[in-house]
């Protein structure tokens, strides 16, 4: 529970920190932009919580206002991008695997349920998480999200690039979170 609390602090702290945007090098500039007020952490693979994730490069994460707030509309509402070395050739399966491990670090728990699936195009995909909230209310929650994977040619990266809130896809919460892009310029990968 300790890596909870530390987490949750540098969550607290991180708007403070100073962050690049001139595109001077990746590890000093923001890959992902959003509205004022959003909270702001970087945290590298391995990731402390997930280690067994299988990237390298780093965890951009941007929080909504309310993203502590369990009475805010925007609680637990936030996107976040790995920005990854290799491709992650990651498909319904192998993205629900990675999920899993994710939430289940996150959350310090083994249960968390992931369902996936496909949308129109095959590089995006929507879902939700079931996990325990070990941060705040203690209690299951269900978190919707939609995840895209671009190719970022000219930086030889790809971004895995996830947006999530317990609000139904309908909310005004995900116009919000719409707006949070990547400040990459990046392409879907070809299809096969």
């Amino acid at each position: 529970m300790s890596h909870l609390f530390f987490t949750f602090l540098t969550l607290l702290l991180a708007d403070q920190q100073p962050h690049k945007t001139d595109g001077s090098t990746t590890a000093e500039m923001d890959v992902l932009t959003a509205p004022q007020g959003w909270r702001k952490e970087r945290i590298g693979f391995p990731l402390g919580f997930a280690p067994t994730l299988p990237y390298t490069g780093f965890e951009d994460i941007r929080f909504a206002p309310g993203w502590s707030d369990e009475k805010a509309e925007d609680f637990w509402s936030y996107v976040f991008v790995w920005y990854v070395d290799h491709d992650p050739q990651l498909n319904t399966a192998s993205l629900q695997r990675h999920v899993k491990l994710y939430f289940d670090g996150l959350m310090e728990t083994s249960d968390a349920q992931v369902v996936i699936s496909s949308n129109s195009d095959p590089v995006d995909y929507v879902g939700h998480v079931v996990a325990k909230d070990a941060f705040f209310t203690q209690d299951k929650m269900q978190l919707n999200f939609t995840v895209r994977i671009s190719e970022c040619a000219a930086q030889q990266k790809y971004l895995v690039l996830f947006r999530l809130s317990p609000q139904k896809p309908q909310h005004a919460i995900w116009q919000a979170l719409n707006q949070v892009e990547p400040t990459i310029d990046c392409a879907h990968p070809a299809e096969p």
